[in-house]
């Protein structure tokens, strides 16, 4: 127990290797970090005990309001409302229009503030200040919620309405809730995860 949490903190879970935040400031990390050096305290291996992120190889946000795993990295909001990726990059997941890797967070969208993040296996999900929901990265078990498009390496509108509040991913399943209280699913549906009635993939919110 190196730290006190709160009922603010937010654990992320990537393949071998789990996030966590600390009062909503600092993040922490352990287990097997394969592929990716995160700071210059973090690069690959096993760590069994929680390691705090510093170093030199980027600069950490003071603040995290919001993060999510994905793959060999994460997508967090900082303490501004900006958005901000970290990932090995090998599938777009950086969403910076290239497949190429940096070694520090870089900043999406920057005209925009953003209030919420979840990631699928390859694909990030997050809402606006306006209420509207982007994606990127691969979209191989429709997860982006796309109709038509295969993969974006650069953030793209999953919907136009303006009106989402909250959105959840688990694999390449997707939900989310809107201002009014619905809540609506898409992705991969094999098992009838998704509750629609079915077990076929639902290619856009429904």
């Amino acid at each position: 127990n190196y730290e006190t949490f709160n009922k603010k903190s937010k654990f992320g879970k990537g393949q071998s290797r789990v996030f966590s935040l600390f009062n909503g400031r600092n993040i922490f990390l352990w287990g097997l970090n394969i592929g990716l050096k995160f700071t210059s305290n973090i690069q690959e291996g096993l760590y069994v005990f929680p390691e705090y992120l510093q170093g030199n190889y980027g600069s950490i946000p003071e603040g995290v309001l919001d993060l999510a795993q994905i793959g060999s990295g994460f997508v967090l909001i900082d303490s501004s409302n900006n958005l901000q990726v970290w990932v090995n990059n090998s599938n777009g997941e950086l969403g910076n229009g290239k497949n190429s890797y940096y070694h520090e967070p870089i900043q999406l969208l920057p005209n925009r503030t953003f209030s919420d993040v979840s990631c699928g296996e390859n694909y990030s999900l997050v809402i606006d200040e306006y209420g509207m929901m982007w994606g990127w990265g691969q979209n191989d078990e429709i997860g982006l919620g796309i109709e038509g498009v295969k993969s974006s390496i650069k953030p793209v509108l999953v919907d136009y309405d303006g009106d989402w509040e909250k959105v959840y991913t688990f694999g390449n399943s997707n939900f989310a809730t809107k201002i009014d209280g619905t809540l609506w699913a898409w992705g991969e549906n094999e098992y009838g995860q998704l509750g629609v009635g079915h077990n076929k993939p639902v290619l856009t919110p429904t």
